[in-house]
């Protein structure tokens, strides 16, 4: 008995030096930079300057596609490029209906059709990046955006991004915002984070002003 004691002590103290160890790591991320122009508890207009993203595009739910997505995203930016080089990565991952782009109003369609993205380090630009040797990779460099966005913890689950899209459209509605786009989703943390360590976004792009 006393060995099976000391052995799960052991588990445990082994489990929690790699937590402290992970979550150490996911402090030397890098975020992708915006200016807060208006922020109201969980809800906050924002600015983006223009970004690099490596994109894959997936099919299936929202679960599979984001998986999907991300195995050849990470791949490219360990080493698995043209100048076998390592891109540092950075947070979120984008992940967004593939036709979102082209819904101005309601909720987007194309639910089995998805857009994987990770944002590059910014001292990159699309011609100075690595470039992808799998194909189903695309570099593209997007233009400044602005767009509502509400912050919220817990497990990614699409009721919860669901009532979190419906909680930001009722106060960009409160706050006179029309939105540009469908919405899409910021993903911060890998899937063994603590649920209430865990942040998570939905972010509608806002209409320009008439």
């Amino acid at each position: 008995m006393r060995w099976i004691v000391i052995g799960l002590v052991a588990v445990v103290v082994a489990a929690g030096g790699w937590l402290g160890w992970a979550e150490w790591r996911l402090t030397k991320i890098d975020l992708v930079p915006y200016r807060v122009e208006q922020a109201d508890g969980a809800f906050e207009v924002r600015r983006y300057p223009t970004l690099v993203l490596a994109s894959v595009d997936a099919t299936g739910s929202r679960g599979e596609a984001l998986s999907e997505g991300f195995e050849p995203l990470s791949d490219f930016i360990s080493g698995d490029n043209k100048s076998d080089d390592r891109i540092d990565m950075t947070a979120p991952v984008l992940q967004k209906p593939a036709d979102a782009d082209a819904n101005t109003t309601g909720p987007a369609a194309g639910e089995n059709q998805w857009t994987i993205s990770f944002v590059m380090p910014n001292w990159f630009t699309a011609g100075t990046l690595p470039q992808p040797t799998d194909e189903a990779i695309k570099i593209a460099s997007v233009p400044p955006l602005k767009a509502a966005v509400v912050t919220f913890s817990g497990f990614l689950t699409d009721d919860k991004l669901a009532s979190e899209t419906d909680l930001l459209r009722a106060w960009m509605a409160d706050n006179k915002l029309t939105a540009g786009g469908a919405a899409r989703y910021a993903i911060y943390d890998p899937p063994w984070r603590l649920p209430f360590l865990r942040r998570n976004e939905v972010i509608i792009p806002l209409a320009p002003p008439e």
